[in-house]
């Protein structure tokens, strides 16, 4: 613009508009940072879901093996309870066990003939004869 007489000294340039390839080649290395970080976030929340699924899971065993231990704890002293009382009658040791089996055995062949139980596709079927019973007794 010099030859007309105007000396440009500075620019305000306010729409920058590059090319359409550069446009586009810089929209995929944002969207490839952010599939990045998104990946990235993922896989940290994987490995929390993974990580508090084990200690539930680890929870869960730990707590199921306190009430089994309970109740054995519980049986066991029922049984005990019931050795008194019956040694309190006048009952051996030997007669008291021998009531209790084949008490716990009659209950068991009564549960199995309940028509839900009999439906269910693992009911466990039991020999009555003498000769299954009796090494239970001793």
């Amino acid at each position: 613009m010099q030859p007309y007489g105007y000396n440009i000294v500075n620019v305000l340039i306010t729409d920058l508009e590059p090319e359409r390839s550069v446009v586009d080649a810089m929209n995929a290395i944002n969207a490839a940072r952010r599939n990045r970080e998104a990946s990235v976030e993922k896989a940290e929340a994987d490995k929390v879901l993974s990580i508090k699924a084990a200690e539930a899971d680890a929870e869960a065993k730990y707590l199921s093996g306190a009430g089994i231990a309970k109740m054995r704890t519980a049986i066991t002293q029922g049984f005990k309870n019931s050795i008194d009382d019956m040694s309190e009658c006048g009952m051996n040791v030997k007669d008291t066990v021998h009531l209790m089996l084949v008490t716990q055995y009659v209950a068991l062949l009564l549960l199995l003939l309940r028509p839900r139980v009999l439906a269910a596709a693992s009911t466990l079927l039991l020999r009555a004869s003498r000769h299954y019973i009796v090494p239970l007794l001793r």
